[in-house]
């Protein structure tokens, strides 16, 4: 093997055990969460000036309903469910939006993993400013998030947090009355709780927006166009970025010819 082989060699392995490092960190991290900071030097309440649905998964109307084809029910599993419909509505002043009407709409469009977790893509297509944050801000700070009396409901924080040794997902509604924590609307309890009551600690984190522009939660076909939408963008990313690859080789191998040729000659 040639020395500028080896060296190719060496280089590849240094990225790739790189790359294994950083997913590695990103899982162990999910493991151990993260230590949210309390709220300090707020210069008003910080509170959402609207109400949140307290949706509930034990809520007899859909706590029966299973979530796709995976056999799990909404008062078993519905907490993100139940968390997303909250913050939608809430974010749109939207309260026909409940868990059920949702659920039917995601069963319609095999929204739902085999696990029973919402799809990614599927979920952009419902509401707006979605975003799935793989790395976790000890101040859970977006441009996107809204939670002063002054700032336009755009999206709100849907977090994964632990009690008793199960996770479970949680909304933070806002600032707590003093300023010195957050308050939360968790599915699986009757009363409002606060961040501190999980330990202060999260362990996955999403912002999510109003209803999509255009979206009706009761025909498919309106988000069957938004899903279309975001396909098509994935298209064309995927060609911008092939045809910069293509390039990029085209250009090493007419380098590679040209040194070739002038050897040769």
């Amino acid at each position: 093997m040639s020395k500028r082989k080896k060296r190719r060699f060496i280089i590849a392995g240094i990225i790739a055990v790189l790359l294994l490092l950083c997913f590695t960190g990103w899982k162990i991290s999910l493991g151990r969460g993260t230590a949210i900071e309390i709220p300090v030097d707020k210069d008003t309440t910080c509170v959402y000036w609207g109400s949140f649905p307290e949706y509930k998964i034990l809520d007899r109307i859909w706590c029966e309903e299973k979530l796709g084809d995976s056999g799990i029910t909404i008062g078993e599993e519905g907490d993100f469910l139940c968390c997303v419909c909250s913050v939608i509505a809430a974010a749109g002043e939207n309260y026909f939006i409940t868990p059920d009407k949702v659920n039917a709409l995601l069963c319609e469009l095999y929204g739902y993993s085999k696990h029973g977790d919402i799809k990614k893509d599927v979920l952009k297509a419902i509401a707006e400013n979605v975003t799935y944050h793989y790395f976790i801000d000890p101040a859970l700070e977006n441009s996107e998030e809204s939670k002063d009396l002054n700032d336009p409901p755009v999206a709100f924080d849907i977090v994964k947090v632990k009690k008793g040794g199960d996770f479970r997902w949680i909304v933070l509604e806002g600032f707590s009355n003093d300023g010195k924590d957050y308050r939360c609307m968790d599915p699986r309890e009757t009363t409002e709780t606060c961040l501190a009551d999980y330990g202060s600690r999260v362990y996955e984190w999403y912002t999510v927006g109003k209803l999509q522009d255009g979206v009706n939660i009761e025909k498919k076909e309106s988000v069957l166009k938004r899903i279309g939408e975001i396909e098509n963008r994935k298209r064309k990313r995927f060609i911008i970025v092939g045809e910069f690859v293509l390039l990029i080789v085209s250009w090493i191998i007419g380098r590679k010819i040209d040194h070739y040729m002038k050897q040769k000659g």
